[in-house]
Order: C-alpha cells, then structure tokens, then sequence
C-alpha cells in the first residue's frame, strides 16, 4: 500500500484496500471456519470495532495529504525499527508465551513418531 500511495491518493487507496483485504480474510475464514476459535474471536472483535471505529473518525477529520504523511512516518518508522534489528540481534528477543497465548490459544501438542512404523507415521502423544 505505501507504494501505491506515491500514485494513488490515500483517500481513494485507504477504502479499496480495506475491501480488498476483508474479501481476502473471508476467503480465508471461509475455508477454515472449523479450525477457529471462536473464543478468541469473540475476544477480539471488540478491539476490531474500535480500531475501526478510530480509523474511520481518523480518516474522515484529516485531510489527504496528513495521512501521506501519517502513512510514510509509519513506514519510515518500521524501516528504522528493522534496521536496528539487524544491526542489534542479540536484542531481538522474542514475545513471551504469555503474551501471545491470549489470542493464539493453547500451544499445540506434538506428535511423536512411532518406531518402525511405515514412512514415519505421526501420532499423537498418549497421556
């Protein structure tokens, strides 16, 4: 999107890339509905609506060229972040467990290979 902000105005980009990755989310949620949580989604949407509730009121009471500006202090910003990264990765450390496991849900159980089984078979671990 930043890209196509250089020839694209962001009022007209904004809309047409939201439409574009709603109907990607719901191609995706559509083939692995039964793979969600629906706990941690009802969790979540009320942040969902709120951020979008704030985009909107952002969108609307700002003119065309703050946004390009908002939006290239964004990507400037995480430019800046990932070259720090880079050069600094022993500071890269990653996000506890608990702070992902919220949204993420339980971490998945591994499977264990069962000797002598053909072609390796996975199976799940007995408890």
């Amino acid at each position: 999107m930043p890209l196509l902000a250089l020839v694209i105005p962001v009022k007209v980009l904004a809309p047409a890339w939201t439409l574009l990755g709603i109907a990607s989310s719901a191609t995706i949620l559509g083939g692995d509905r039964a793979h969600v949580d629906k706990r941690a989604f009802a969790f979540f949407l009320p942040w969902c609506i709120l951020g979008i509730g704030a985009g909107l009121y952002l969108f609307t009471a700002l003119d065309a060229a703050t946004l390009a500006r908002a939006l290239g202090a964004l990507v400037l910003a995480y430019a800046g972040y990932m070259m720090w990264l880079i050069a600094h990765p022993a500071a890269r450390e990653p996000l506890p467990a608990s702070a992902v496991r919220p949204a993420a849900g339980p971490p998945p159980r591994m499977g264990t290979r069962r000797r002598g089984s053909a072609m390796g078979a996975i199976t799940a671990p007995s408890t």
